[in-house]
């Protein structure tokens, strides 16, 4: 995988590429492509035709993430604490906590946030916002040039991937937030708390320079001073009445401070004296802001480090140091790039180091992820998603289309069935009305549901009063066996049971004879439907001399 950081300044673009994998990156290339010093040539189309050239050297690379710079004086950086929540929920409170802070307008900006340390009540986070219309003409460059960056980070705050561990987690101190009193008496504060010792980088640049504090391995301020080499070749051009051309040679070629007039030519003093002039509200800028910064933030800076292509001034180091009483000197290295030696033939390679910084934030994890200002409307879209819309688009208007048909006919058959309801219960009320008696305002179906069932219940009793009636008993068939026997002289027996069920008629008893038992059986006879015995048990004579039996017949369903 590959970061390219580009970096479009006023004097050059710069360019670096960052190969990465999960766990570790390196520097893959640099380059510089000058922009040309003839104020009669267009710069955008300059700028232009030097990004499609980047594009076509890198058009075939897979996995390939461009990152964009805006200039930090293009944007409103703040130092915030702010209290625990996910990240999400802070990045929708920053634009009410910048309202008094920030001049911008809210509905009018994107915001972001770098959370430089953690505490045991919160964040101490640094908040970055931008005006939406400097972010649309910055990325409107690169999408002319076919380039759709991935981020939009700001160069300040990139500068400084260059100096910490990118892959590291965020600084963790058991120390709370200190939240500021606007009616604290800061002398108080300064004559009783100690300072703590700091770091300062600054990177020259052609129009403009950044300034970042470092304290105790972390970020504590980012700036954007308006000083750069330009102003040097504007005082030149105004001393010796030259063309900018011709004094940006002489910047870049023989250009020097001299640190003492003893032993030096007229022509070089005149040099000198003429860059000093142009140094001194400069150092006087740098003095304040170190001032403001110690103040502020409790930050002593006891050393300046000088990068960037204005650093490259002979003598600037030592000068600066007279001017602020610390140790100023050019940065010879980089930690986390050995091969960076910002010495002799390498010193160009001073130029490209905000782009470095830039590639490294497209190389961030999401535990500490890259400023990015790509938010909102601003934000990636889905290529697949959106070529996928085009493709269906027609498609879509006719689901549309037919949702929109469809919805209607539903309102209206929902008109439709209401005013169905309606008539509906107006035919019940009035026919309700009829068989209950009741008026028809007083007809509702809770009432007709209890009065069906109230009458179904009554059904039911009739019924069961209707089988009543035709119900015989035992006794009844007894009766007829008493009615249609012969003389008891010849039918003499006793009846132990006489049981009904299911039609089927059970006799068990005993008998005197078997001439008896004859004609028991000739009169069961004559009961039956069938005209037999379905069942006849006879058992043996007992001691009585009496035969038991045991008759069952089948009889005609219960009637009259």
């Amino acid at each position: 995988m590959k970061s390219i950081g580009i970096d479009i300044g006023t004097y050059s673009i710069k360019v670096a590429e960052v190969n990465y994998s999960s766990k570790s990156f390196q520097l893959a290339g640099f380059k510089e492509y000058h922009l040309s010093l003839d104020p009669s040539v267009d710069k955008d189309i300059e700028i232009l035709e030097i990004l499609r050239q980047i594009y076509e050297q890198n058009k075939f690379i897979p996995e390939l993430t461009y990152v964009a710079g805006l200039p930090t004086l293009k944007t409103s950086i703040h130092r915030l604490a702010q209290p625990p929540a996910p990240r999400f929920k802070l990045l929708e409170s920053i634009p009410f906590v910048l309202a008094d802070m920030s001049p911008l307008d809210p509905d009018d900006a994107i915001y972001d946030l770098k959370i430089l340390k953690t505490h045991p009540n919160g964040f101490d986070a640094l908040a970055v916002a931008a005006k939406k219309a400097v972010i649309k003409k910055r990325l409107q460059i690169f999408r002319d040039a076919n380039i759709d960056p991935k981020i939009l980070s700001v160069e300040g705050v990139a500068l400084n991937n260059v100096f910490e561990n990118i892959f590291g987690n965020i600084e963790k101190t058991q120390l709370p937030i200190a939240f500021e009193d606007e009616f604290a008496d800061t002398k108080d504060e300064v004559a009783t708390e100690s300072f703590a010792q700091g770091e300062a980088l600054l990177e020259i640049g052609h129009t403009s320079s950044i300034l970042l504090v470092r304290s105790q391995g972390g970020l504590c301020e980012v700036r954007e001073l308006s000083f750069g080499g330009h102003d040097l070749i504007d005082a030149i051009c105004k001393e010796y009445r030259i063309h900018y051309k011709e004094a940006a040679a002489v910047l870049v070629n023989t250009a020097s401070i001299a640190l003492s007039k003893s032993n030096i030519s007229n022509d070089v003093l005149r040099l000198s004296e003429t860059l000093k002039s142009a140094l001194e509200p400069f150092a006087t800028q740098l003095k304040l802001s170190l001032l403001e910064i110690k103040s502020k933030r409790n930050v002593h800076v006891v050393g300046l480090g000088l990068l960037g292509g204005g650093s490259q001034l002979k003598n600037l180091g030592p000068y600066l140091t007279q001017q602020l009483q610390i140790a100023a000197n050019n940065i010879s290295g980089l930690h986390q790039f050995p091969e960076f030696t910002f010495q002799g033939d390498n010193v160009k390679q001073l130029n490209v180091i905000v782009a470095l910084g830039l590639a490294l934030e497209g190389v961030k994890r999401p535990k500490n992820p890259a400023i990015n200002l790509r938010r909102k409307e601003f934000a990636i879209k889905n290529k697949n998603l959106e070529a996928f819309v085009e493709k269906w688009a027609y498609g879509f208007k006719i689901l549309a289309v037919a949702f929109a048909v469809l919805m209607t006919w539903t309102y209206f058959r929902d008109q439709w069935a209401l005013q169905l309801s309606e008539l509906s219960l107006q035919q019940m009320q009035k026919e309700g009305a009829s068989v209950t008696g009741l008026k028809p305002v007083q007809i509702s179906m809770g009432r007709l549901e209890k009065y069906i069932r109230s009458a179904e219940e009554k059904a039911e009793i009739i019924e069961k009063l209707k089988g009543l009636k035709n119900y015989k008993q035992a006794a009844y068939y007894l009766r007829s066996l008493h009615d249609q026997a012969p003389s008891k002289s010849r039918l003499s027996i006793d009846i132990d049971q006489l049981q009904i069920k299911d039609q089927n008629l059970t006799l068990k008893g005993r008998a005197k004879s078997t001439t008896q038992l004859l004609a028991l059986e000739e009169l069961l006879k004559s009961l039956s439907v069938k005209g037999s015995l379905d069942e006849r048990k006879v058992f043996d004579t007992n001691t009585q001399g009496e035969t038991p039996f045991n008759y069952q017949i089948r009889i005609h369903p219960i009637k009259n």
